[in-house]
């Protein structure tokens, strides 16, 4: 199994889109969320079984939010607002 990502919620909050996500790691370290944003503003991390080691990779891409040193089978929900 690889890097999934489920759609919990989205809405606004004042002038801002935001989005809950829940990202698994099956097999893998890393993975990158897509979200329907045009930029991403903030995010905030709710771990289930994340480690403290997860990092954010700088991306290119307008509305990924890039997630690595994850171990696999970590379970992560992150809001992100934008």
């Amino acid at each position: 199994m690889a890097f999934t990502q489920s759609s919990v919620k989205k809405g606004v909050f004042g002038d801002m889109r935001y989005e809950i996500w829940t990202c698994t790691f099956g097999s893998v370290t890393e993975g990158n969320l897509v979200t329907g944003l045009n930029n991403i503003r903030g995010y905030s991390l709710g771990p289930d079984t994340l480690r403290d080691t997860m990092t954010n990779d700088h991306t290119t891409t307008a509305g990924t939010l890039a997630m690595a040193s994850v171990t696999s089978d970590d379970v992560v929900t992150v809001t992100v607002w934008g």
